[in-house]
């Protein structure tokens, strides 16, 4: 008997997914715990630190950074997450976007983080990116902490 643990995420968002992703997050589920803490780990998150969250979602990991102090910018492609991040989060920034074609100028961000992507970003698009990221931490672990995985049913 073969048990599936994770689903793949959908292809594009849809009411249930994003309210069950809001959930686990607000109710801190074991596995939201745990990709908490990954994140933690990866992005190292400072008082200050400027940081846009790519493919954000429900909002949860811009909400969660932000918690450290740092000034986060979730950006999403899907109108629906948007509007669900900033319902649940409204003093925090979201903006409906591509992250291939992010709407900022260079040197926009210190860090960039990619928790909640439907599919990790390709490389060149994150290297076209890489240039909104501040040049004095461009490259340092510490400066882009990219962790990318199929969200699961929670």
């Amino acid at each position: 008997m073969k048990i599936q643990l994770l689903n793949r995420a959908p292809t594009s968002y849809n009411d249930e997914f994003m309210e069950g992703m809001a959930q686990a997050y607000l109710q801190r589920t074991p596995w939201t715990q745990l990709r908490l803490a990954a994140v933690e780990d990866l992005v190292e998150p400072r008082t200050g630190d400027r940081v846009v969250d790519l493919g954000c979602a429900a909002g949860a990991i811009t909400h969660f950074l932000s918690g450290f102090g740092c000034k986060v910018v979730g950006v999403d492609l899907e109108e629906r997450a948007v509007r669900k991040a900033s319902s649940l989060f409204p003093a925090l920034h979201f903006e409906q976007a591509s992250v291939t074609k992010l709407p900022f100028p260079a040197d926009s961000f210190d860090k960039a983080v990619a928790a909640e992507p439907r599919r990790a970003p390709r490389r060149r698009d994150l290297r076209h990116n890489a240039r909104r990221v501040s040049p004095c931490t461009r490259g340092r672990r510490d400066a882009l902490g990219l962790h990318a995985e199929s969200t699961p049913s929670h």
